[in-house]
């Protein structure tokens, strides 16, 4: 009985270990993407969104983002920030928060917008993820 169990077990180890590093790998991945929130809603930016990006060495560094126009990129995108006008809009990269704040008005993101980050290391990974 002991034999069938190790073997059993033996068998099911990669399968549980393949498991747990695909999981791994997807958290990581979409962690490496820039994360919009804002009341109930959340706008992941895919890198099949964007349209263009750049950043900026500045002493206040920023990313330039210019969204795919599109109903699932600007269209999208666009709506959550409609939506939520006067309501916290959260930024997050990496499960580190970039910014907290409050939405005043509509933008076209298929127009464009610099988005403030705390540091030039921030700004060159974030461009690397959609460059």
């Amino acid at each position: 009985m002991e034999i069938v169990m190790k073997k059993k077990i033996g068998n099911i180890l990669p399968v549980l270990l393949a498991a747990v590093f695909i999981a791994s790998c997807s958290v990581h991945a979409k962690n490496r993407e820039l994360s919009f929130s804002a009341g109930d809603e959340t706008f992941t930016l895919k890198k099949d969104c964007i349209d263009d990006v750049s950043f900026k060495d500045a002493s206040s560094p920023s990313v330039f983002i210019k969204v795919k126009k599109s109903e699932v990129c600007s269209q999208k995108f666009d709506k959550l920030i409609s939506d939520n006008i006067g309501k916290n809009l959260v930024v997050t990269f990496n499960s580190q928060a970039l910014l907290n704040a409050k939405i005043a008005s509509q933008i076209k993101t298929e127009d464009g917008f610099n988005l403030s980050v705390p540091n030039k290391d921030t700004a060159h990974s974030i461009y690397g993820v959609y460059e």
